[in-house]
């Protein structure tokens, strides 16, 4: 499940200002897609979506979890993307 999430993240966050650094601009707008990602989810995961939509402790340690992830990750490609164009 946390692979698929991610996955889904990474893809959809083409609307996410990875690269100004803003970590909390960042977590506004994954917090969106990680909405969206659940939504698109919940045809065939009912009982993840209920977690998510229901426990709010379940969704606070999903965010955290897929955030931290997926901000490492941008930040790691942004710094790459930095010492390349040295």
């Amino acid at each position: 499940m946390h692979h698929a999430t991610h996955t889904g993240i990474v893809n959809d966050r083409s609307d996410i200002k990875w690269k100004d650094g803003n970590r909390k601009i960042a977590r506004i707008e994954h917090d969106a897609a990680l909405q969206r990602v659940m939504i698109d989810l919940l045809a065939h995961h009912t009982e993840l979506f209920k977690q998510f939509s229901d426990n709010p402790s379940f969704k606070k340690w999903l965010g955290d979890t897929i955030f931290g992830a997926t901000y490492r990750q941008s930040a790691g490609q942004s710094g790459a993307r930095a010492s390349h164009g040295r």
